[in-house]
């Protein structure tokens, strides 16, 4: 049988994340990130047998869930939502040239890394896609040798906000400045990005001929019918991830800071606001603008190669987010704007809390607390409070003041159901039942995005 090596960029915006298996991966024997757990579909275990009127011994309650408190392993019998779309296209890959029966196909994935992500925030071992190599499920998942992964460094374009210390540009960059791989040499790429960008001009770069990814990623594709499936927010979806995924989440945390240490409205608002959704575009218009996009690189437009592109596809969808990414999306993206707005109030503060006490140490000959401390009253060290806005954001937690009742009532029944578990089910139980309940009232969640397949030519 014939062979064939099938070449594919992945790059996720603002930055890549560990993913659960597809929602049409095939099942394989065990959890893969928890050699000691049971298979992810036996989370559900706890509240069937809870239901039944049984319940689940210790050691096996164990190694139903993934030993992380408040964190439940993704199953895939339930949509747990979206992080990316690799899984899709190497499995229409594979399907394809299942198929045609002739050949054997490899797939080769680069996955593009930001240099200030962590390493940590990195999959451990590549996505599970599945293979098709003769339909033996013993031979699916990581193990199966169809689906290499690799990793490359991107250039420090992920990034949506300046770090502090580093130089501006005075000019646009020259177009064509930052291929991660070597041109004319990827059979197919993925750009996707599925919550908004931090500022306009972010979003302004995405389609610009002179400074945009979309510049960079096509001159990596082969002229012979390399494809790039791009995946970008409308204005619509943007306001459906304020309003329905970042909104019931921060809009809680912040007044409570607010109540708790006192703090400005202006300074909530600040941290709030996502500038770059006022300008966004919907999907009409998105679409226009890629296929204006496209027309420049066809025509060589001014300092541009000749790069002839068209728009084979289009179409908007809704997409549902899984809680765990979008959290951790938009914790790196906003990081460093958060703590530069809260340093910048603290400083504010803190000058104007010194001329205060000036004034009263003039009238009273003491200084008051306020202006010992340097800070707004309430609170200490300002990057104490930045951190605990993106920690609040980035990690759900199951407290026992947030249950639910029908939670508490089954933590409750499963308390006194015997069989000396004690403390240990209802806290297991409990966990895995509220997060299942909450994923159901919230499944009906997502966010509208443009779906553009580019094609170059030669």
């Amino acid at each position: 049988m014939a062979t064939e090596a099938v070449r594919v960029l992945s790059y996720t915006l603002p930055c890549p994340l560990p993913d659960a298996p597809g929602p049409d991966a095939p099942s394989s024997s065990s959890n893969p990130t928890n050699p000691d757990r049971l298979p992810v579909s036996a989370i559900s275990a706890p509240a069937v047998a809870a239901a039944a009127g049984q319940q689940l011994s210790p050691m096996v309650l164990a190694r139903c869930t993934t030993g992380n408190a408040g964190v439940s392993v993704p199953v895939r019998s339930v949509d747990w939502g979206t992080t990316t779309a690799l899984h899709h296209m190497t499995a229409a890959i594979q399907q394809r040239y299942q198929r045609e029966g002739t050949r054997r196909v490899y797939i080769h994935v680069s996955h593009a890394i930001d240099p200030q992500i962590p390493l940590s925030r990195l999959p451990s071992t590549p996505p599970i896609t599945g293979s098709l190599t003769g339909g033996n499920e013993s031979d699916v998942g990581y193990f199966t040798p169809t689906v290499f992964s690799s990793i490359v460094i991107a250039p420090n374009s992920l990034a949506s906000t300046p770090v502090p210390g580093t130089p501006l540009l005075t000019h646009p960059p020259p177009p064509l400045s930052n291929p991660i791989l070597p041109p004319s040499s990827l059979h197919l790429t993925l750009l996707e990005r599925y919550i908004p960008p931090a500022t306009q001009a972010e979003d302004t770069a995405m389609f610009s001929t002179r400074s945009s990814l979309l510049v960079d990623r096509l001159f990596e594709l082969s002229s012979q019918g390399g494809s790039l499936l791009f995946i970008y927010p409308t204005k619509t979806g943007a306001m459906d991830f304020d309003r329905d995924y970042l909104g019931p989440v921060l809009d809680p945390l912040l007044r409570k800071l607010m109540v708790l240490y006192r703090l400005r409205e202006g300074l909530l608002w600040g941290v709030r606001n996502m500038s770059s959704m006022p300008h966004m575009a919907e999907f009409d218009v998105l679409r226009s603008r890629i296929e204006a996009f496209c027309a420049a690189l066809t025509s060589g437009e001014g300092d541009l190669p000749r790069m002839p592109t068209t728009v084979v596809y289009s179409s908007r969808a809704r997409v549902s987010l899984n809680e765990l990414s979008w959290r951790e999306w938009w914790t790196q993206q906003e990081q460093v704007r958060v703590r530069e707005i809260v340093k910048k109030h603290g400083n504010s503060q803190a000058a104007a809390a010194a001329t205060a006490a000036t004034a009263t140490a003039s009238n009273k000959g003491k200084e008051t607390e306020d202006s010992k401390s340097g800070f707004w009253t309430g609170y200490g060290v300002p990057g104490d409070l930045a951190r605990e806005i993106l920690d609040g954001v980035r990690a759900p937690t199951v407290r026992p003041s947030s249950r639910g009742m029908g939670e508490a009532v089954l933590a409750s029944s499963m308390s006194g159901s015997g069989c000396g578990v004690g403390s240990v089910a209802p806290v297991g139980v409990g966990r895995i039942a509220g997060g299942i309940r909450r994923l159901e009232t919230i499944k009906n969640r997502g966010v509208e995005v443009g779906i553009f397949i580019l094609q170059r030519g030669s």
